[in-house]
């Protein structure tokens, strides 16, 4: 019931890779283990969880591609090793756009104001 804290003390994020999972991991910079939904549309999650995967932030299996076993390796893998826990840090970190808020707002007000000053309204 209280992910956000969850997700602020863990060290390691098992997961799926929808996009808001995903921003919220590189918001908090938190390497992970993602699990894509093979159940979605065009494959997106896959798509977005191969990303982070490339710059290093996070490993991908796919399900079907594992077992109890090896999934517990791979995460003792990382959680042993603090350089590899850095480095997946540090790379999902630059994912993250901190002001997103701020840059949504401004975009919304700047199309707002052409479409006011197109209609004649200049107010």
């Amino acid at each position: 019931y209280d992910i956000p804290r969850y997700l602020k003390s863990a060290d390691l994020i098992l997961c799926r890779a929808g996009a808001s999972t995903l921003s919220e991991l590189a918001y908090l910079s938190k390497p992970a283990v993602i699990v894509p939904s093979p159940n979605v549309t065009n494959n997106h999650q896959e798509k977005n969880a191969r990303l982070f995967e490339e710059k290093g932030a996070a490993v991908v299996l796919t399900e079907g591609s594992f077992d109890a076993a090896s999934l517990l390796e791979t995460i003792r893998n990382i959680l042993t090793s603090e350089e590899i826990k850095n480095k997946m840090a540090v790379a999902m970190r630059s994912f993250a756009i901190p002001d997103a808020a701020r840059i949504i707002a401004e975009n919304i007000l700047s199309v707002l104001d052409g479409s006011e000053r197109s209609n004649g309204n200049e107010n």
